[in-house]
């Protein structure tokens, strides 16, 4: 073991004063770096009795480390998220965002926690502080736990709309997927995010278009141009890497576009062939 290991470690023995809370988080961090799980549970129960001097953003950070390392200990999560309205104090548009994505990644929903992430959320639209990233997790956290605020989306609606040039490809297939998931159709958003779309499509993964493909054909938005796109890229897609498309998500391709949306374009034809079992 190295010795630089060995220091770390032991910081985790240490009792932290009310005066070394960047030190903790500082600690807590090394060990998600290190994907150090039991280090990180032991850092986390030092860092519960200690959650009202944190701000949200190191809170956020924590249950974020918490949730990629999955280290999903009720001990740690259920004192944290009942504590969250209390410390999440004036939280900005990343700390309710990367508080979202927590939750959705770890898949552990916590009503009161997931209702003032809400609200907090709808008063930074109200303002103007959201910025489109953020809405994206906000917006796949809800949708995954199929929590279907009208008020909560429509702010977040309105927030996408006016900022869809500034979505990544992930973001646009979340966003798309999310709200369909929820059986929420916003037409002015669904037109804002088709240009990004089709300037993306390139930068898709095959898991991003099958769930556009979805998102649409959910919607029954048979949006022909749009689909071509998605229907031609799986298909050079699989003709230059002569790989099929995934049984994980062919499926869900050929329901989305023969089945809800009836479009069955030359290239969608092609792939389908060409990715069947022989």
């Amino acid at each position: 073991m190295a010795l630089s290991t060995c220091r770390f470690r032991l910081a985790a023995a240490e009792v932290y004063s009310p005066q070394q809370v960047l030190r903790l988080c500082t600690h807590l961090h090394r060990a998600f770096v290190a994907k150090d799980q039991e280090q990180l549970r032991v850092l986390g129960g030092a860092v519960v009795p200690m959650l009202h001097l944190l701000r949200p953003s190191e809170v956020s950070m924590t249950l974020n480390h918490f949730a990629h390392l999955k280290v999903l200990d009720a001990n740690l999560w259920q004192p944290i998220s009942d504590a969250l309205p209390g410390v999440f104090v004036d939280p900005d548009c990343k700390a309710l965002g990367l508080a979202a994505n927590a939750y959705a990644r770890a898949s552990l929903k916590h009503d009161a926690a997931l209702a003032f992430i809400a609200d907090s959320a709808q008063t930074l639209a109200a303002e103007g502080e959201l910025e489109v990233r953020n809405v994206a997790m906000l917006v796949n956290c809800y949708s995954k736990f199929r929590v279907r605020d009208h008020s909560l989306m429509g702010a977040m609606a309105g927030q996408l709309t006016k900022q869809a040039n500034l979505l990544n490809e992930v973001d646009l297939a979340t966003v798309a997927n999310g709200f369909a998931r929820l059986g929420i159709q916003d037409n002015r958003l669904f037109e804002a995010l088709r240009l990004p779309m089709l300037h993306a499509m390139e930068r898709f993964s095959i898991q991003n278009l099958a769930m556009l493909a979805n998102a649409f054909a959910r919607f029954e938005r048979r949006d022909e141009e749009l689909l071509g796109h998605v229907a031609r890229e799986l298909h050079q897609r699989s003709q230059r890497t002569g790989q099929p498309i995934s049984v994980k998500f062919l499926p869900s391709i050929v329901h989305a576009f023969a089945m809800k949306l009836g479009f069955c374009p030359p290239e969608f034809v092609r792939v389908v062939e060409f990715s069947l079992p022989r």
